[in-house]
């Protein structure tokens, strides 16, 4: 045998040996038992109930015992509650902890999805700004199952206005300069294989100590968003201002990626994002994180959330979808408790919250045949907590078990 021949062989088998403990993974039997099941934010609770997973789908769901034959895991959940698998529809792996993701430990990347992620019931993570390559390494690495984690998304890096580098970047982000620009690096962007894309469609910069917001033309997001649609991929818009909303719903986003503190929103405004279908990741996270970084006392802190507050409030009321984002990776406290407070402040209900974690998302990242419910037939990505979270809004970080496609990607301590 030639070395050519040799070496091909080796490979192979050395593939088929990881394909083959991979499909051992995914074909192992997992039972939850004894568990409190919130199936969806539309479904009845189901108290004392079973859950039977195989293959990464749940093949049973009730409050009847049933018997399996065959060798399984269990999970006794007995004064634990079940919920479906948590997105974060509003994260970053732009932090330099995350360079170097083809390369780094596995121990190390799991270590790190766990405290950014994992640990806190994420099973689905949007990116929304980082380096394409990287954040697709990372994402091939937990696809193949060689680091347990959450299913990532990515728009890869920002696209910028002529000169608007935002002022809280070290790093360049592209720019766009024109409708016909914008077309052919859009393309090219979801070619190299991004899922969606994100825009500035207001970015605040600093130019010789002056603040500036500066707003991308309306012919140029058109254009992206034209592009991107062609290509049955979404757009997320960064607005910074009331401006920027108004031209990122007049020209065709998708998203808006936070919540502004200008004036109200107007009835128009909302009900033409309503029309449109136009969701809403409030990042409440974002916004108390850099109150405290500042320092403000509790009074000037409210005097800043009080507005957001409201807006997510009327946006709710009136129909909007909401979709769950904390904007993680650009800031550093990634526990989530902070952002279900204010939402419950905005007039939320649990279930609507519920709903902005599980079948919101599902639904506008087209994954809702398989995700976004607990039931048989679909995907087993699960979160098992300690404490119920209808009692508490808190207790949704009280995570004790976060499970995709039937295996255990994070175990609490404890258990």
């Amino acid at each position: 045998m030639d070395r050519l021949s040799l070496f091909l062989f080796i490979s192979l088998g050395i593939n088929n040996c990881l394909l083959a403990q991979v499909n051992k993974q995914r074909n192992k039997i997992l039972i939850i038992k004894n568990a409190t099941i919130i199936p969806s934010p539309n479904d009845s609770i189901i108290k004392a109930a079973t859950i039977v997973i195989k293959n990464g789908k749940i093949i049973s769901v009730g409050d009847r015992p049933i018997t399996i034959k065959e060798k399984a895991d269990t999970i006794d959940a007995t004064n634990f509650y079940v919920l479906e698998g948590f997105w974060n529809s509003h994260v970053h792996f732009m932090e330099s902890k995350w360079n170097g993701a083809d390369t780094v430990s596995n121990k190390r990347l799991e270590f790190q999805l766990h405290q950014f992620l994992t640990s806190y019931g994420f099973d689905y993570a949007f990116d929304i700004g980082s380096h394409l390559n990287n954040t697709l390494a990372l994402k091939k690495r937990i696809a193949a199952n060689q680091v347990k984690g959450p299913e990532i998304f990515t728009t890869g890096m920002l696209f910028a206005p002529p000169g608007g580098q935002p002022m809280y970047l070290s790093f360049y982000i592209p720019e766009l300069s024109s409708p016909t620009t914008a077309k052919q690096i859009i393309t090219q962007r979801i070619k190299d294989g991004a899922n969606a894309i994100k825009i500035y469609s207001g970015v605040p910069t600093s130019q010789d100590n002056v603040y500036r917001v500066i707003y991308m033309n309306a012919s140029t997001i058109k254009a992206i968003t034209k592009t991107a649609h062609a290509f049955n991929k979404l757009v997320f818009a960064h607005p910074q201002t009331d401006s920027g909303v108004i031209l990122a719903v007049q020209n065709g986003v998708d998203i808006i990626a936070h919540t502004t503190s200008g004036k109200m929103w107007s009835n128009e405004l909302i009900a033409k994002m309503i029309k449109n279908k136009i969701s809403l990741t409030p990042t409440f996270k974002l916004y108390d994180f850099l109150a405290k970084q500042q320092g403000l006392s509790d009074s000037s802190e409210d005097t800043v959330m009080q507005p957001l507050v409201d807006e997510l409030n009327k946006f709710s009321k009136d129909g909007g979808n909401v979709l769950f984002g904390t904007d993680i990776g650009y800031i550093t406290d990634y526990n989530p408790e902070v952002e279900y407070v204010y939402m419950q402040k905005a007039g939320l209900s649990f279930r609507q919250i519920l709903a902005s974690l599980t079948t919101a998302p599902s639904a506008k990242f087209n994954k809702s045949l398989s995700t976004g419910r607990i039931q048989k037939g679909m995907d087993a990505d699960l979160v098992i907590l300690s404490a119920n979270p209808m009692e508490n809004i808190k207790n949704l970080t009280n995570v004790l078990y976060t499970i995709k496609h039937g295996q255990i990607i994070y175990k609490g301590n404890g258990n």
